[in-house]
């Protein structure tokens, strides 16, 4: 009885802890409900979409990406978000991912919608179409604060036309106002096993999903 009420209110205090930012571009009023898109034992929230291999191991999500393998994978959650806070624990060791916001599936890279770079320029954002994609403007490259082959934490912010990106602490990008071209009002997570002749692999420990009640 005891534990499950320690459990119970641990929970109550980690949707609590992550918040908005408490300025007018980002105004928000009400408390926040933790949606979990992982349970550590397999992935029912997700679908797999093109090339590579996703699997659970030892409580994580491992996607693999093999060099015969030169198209691109995905792992797109069966859930859509709208205004978010997205927390995972991640690790990328070989190759480059990322991780799409507010996206869904389809054009020549198989994902549309926002990319977090994820094992090169953590934290940047760009623009994924059905047949070209972009940086959003002045957005930082290679900030140095995600380490390959190390677990890193990331915090993705998306309230109405922003976007806010925090990785292990520090805040990467923000961008504030942007057309619904660029980021769409609504949409699936997907993780990325990028496209490529080159090995890829990245763990996921956790993906915790924090939206308004």
């Amino acid at each position: 009885m005891v534990l499950s009420f320690l459990i119970s209110m641990a929970a109550v205090l980690n949707a609590q802890d992550l918040h908005f930012p408490d300025s007018p571009s980002w105004a928000h009023s009400g408390k926040m409900k933790k949606v979990s898109l992982f349970n550590g034992t397999d992935l029912s929230q997700w679908k797999v979409v093109g090339f590579g291999e996703w699997q659970v191991e030892n409580g994580l999500m491992v996607g693999t990406k093999s060099k015969t393998d030169t198209e691109w994978g995905h792992l797109v959650s069966k859930a859509k978000f709208k205004d978010a806070i997205i927390r995972l624990e991640y690790k990328v060791n070989e190759g480059n991912s990322g991780v799409y916001v507010r996206s869904s599936v389809g054009g020549d890279f198989e994902c549309l919608g926002v990319q977090v770079d994820a094992g090169s320029n953590d934290g940047s954002c760009m623009v994924v179409g059905e047949k070209e994609w972009h940086w959003l403007k002045n957005s930082p490259v290679d900030k140095g604060q995600a380490k390959l082959g190390k677990w890193n934490t990331m915090v993705i912010y998306l309230k109405g036309s922003n976007i806010r990106t925090v990785v292990n602490g520090k805040q990467i990008s923000e961008y504030i106002d942007l057309p619904e071209v660029d980021l769409p009002t609504k949409g699936k997570i997907a993780f990325q096993l990028h496209q490529g002749d080159y090995a890829n692999k990245i763990y996921v420990k956790a993906v915790d999903v924090f939206i308004p009640k």
